[in-house]
């Protein structure tokens, strides 16, 4: 059955680790509900991985691939509004390559990603606690390897955060998808 949408979109944070070869890359795919539906956004699906710079080009036509998909399945009226990329680290390359392929891409507000981690979190948790966000089934039990582990990566970090864990050495750049898509979705015109 089609979750009902209005439209689906995608956000991405990259980061890039000293001393590693590999770039971490996450998305999460997110369908805005029609109005007056019963859950406004909805967490479709998820990916985190380390790719080498080379790769990244591939990787980000594998996700447009997916926000298809995912427009289709949702029956999203709007369709896919693209990706919203953090732009630092190997996400300006991603905004790049995107906007040379005509794939509809954009930066996520410097303000946004300027805030700290707590303070991202705390400003979506209002949405999330009055249950505005949801996963999917399929988001909720897919379990992918990463770095070793197999499990359900994005489930594990924004379950696992805590504020205020500053010695926290986590990955967490799927919490920051999250919290991210949340903003931009359900905050106003600035992201809050």
């Amino acid at each position: 059955m089609p979750i009902p949408a209005h439209c689906v979109f995608a956000v991405i944070d990259t980061a890039s680790k000293t001393g590693t070869e590999h770039n971490t890359i996450a998305v999460t795919f997110f369908a805005l509900g029609r109005h007056g539906s019963a859950y406004p956004l909805m967490i479709l699906d998820w990916d985190i991985v380390q790719i080498e710079a080379a790769l990244l080009e591939a990787w980000l036509l594998v996700v447009f691939r997916r926000l298809e998909e995912l427009a289709q399945q949702c029956q999203a009226r709007g369709g896919s509004l693209g990706a919203m990329i953090e732009e630092k680290n190997s996400g300006t390359i991603l905004l790049q390559q995107a906007l040379r392929r005509g794939m509809p891409a954009t930066a996520i507000d410097s303000k946004l990603t300027a805030m700290g981690k707590d303070e991202r979190a705390l400003s979506v948790s209002g949405y999330v606690f009055r249950g505005e966000v949801k996963y999917t089934d399929y988001a909720y039990a897919k379990v992918s390897p990463y770095k070793r582990r197999t499990k359900n990566h994005l489930v594990d970090q924004i379950e696992s955060f805590r504020m205020g864990d500053k010695d926290s050495r986590r990955d967490d750049d799927l919490l920051d998808t999250f919290c991210y898509g949340i903003a931009v979705s359900l905050g106003n015109r600035d992201g809050f």
